[in-house]
């Protein structure tokens, strides 16, 4: 399940931030999910390059599937599966047992996407702080 599918990086001890729309939907608390629908669902994470060995290991672990962002893809994603953003360093906050891109690089995120994520920045400024 989609749940189960999230659950999956907190047994994970590396680190991780849920970036793009999944940072997106997590700050709007489930309110804002763009990119995805049923057949095909990909969750979006910052990983640490140097960690990259590491997350293949875990997710093949975990019988998950995975590719790696500007990677040439071996087949045609469907269903869920984790796209991992190698990075030098991994900006992150825990939210809800979760790691996540911070806020403000998630409304910067946003903006840099606005024709798709106005509505998502409009949902942020109107939530409780």
């Amino acid at each position: 399940s989609i749940e189960e599918s999230y659950e999956v990086l907190k047994k994970a001890n590396l680190k991780y931030a849920l970036t793009d729309e999944d940072a997106v939907f997590l700050w709007t608390r489930g309110g804002y999910n763009v990119g995805r629908f049923f057949g095909r669902y990909p969750i979006h994470i910052d990983v640490e390059k140097e960690d990259v060995k590491s997350w293949i290991k875990f997710f093949e672990g975990n019988k998950s599937r995975y590719t790696i962002e500007d990677k040439p893809a071996k087949e045609t994603w469907f269903g869920i599966f984790y796209c991992l953003h190698p990075n030098t360093h991994v900006k992150s906050t825990k939210m809800d047992g979760f790691s996540v891109l911070p806020l403000e690089d998630t409304v910067k995120f946003c903006r840099e996407n606005i024709y798709t994520y106005n509505p998502a920045l409009e949902m942020l400024a109107s939530m409780p702080k």
